[in-house]
């Protein structure tokens, strides 16, 4: 069941489906991106060639190049 105003995985996939793996350390600093308009409101967790990664989701492909590049991340497919 989900709760009024809850943000789901599928609406996740669906409105931000530019998305770049980092390693869980960065992502402590995660708040601090708020400069990029279109970032997703949470964050998800994937396992990534045996290894853990945190995925940062984008609405738009330019801004999740831009932080990619800054975090040394991947480009990972929605799904």
């Amino acid at each position: 069941m989900r709760r009024k105003g809850e943000f789901s995985r599928m609406q996740l996939e669906r409105d931000y489906p530019f998305q770049v793996a980092i390693h869980p350390e960065l992502a402590r600093e995660i708040h601090q991106l708020r400069f990029y308009p279109s970032i997703a409101p949470r964050t998800k967790t994937v396992l990534l060639r045996g290894e853990h990664r945190v995925v940062v989701c984008f609405g738009k492909e330019e801004e999740a190049r831009a932080f990619m590049s800054h975090s040394q991340g991947e480009m990972v497919r929605a799904g």
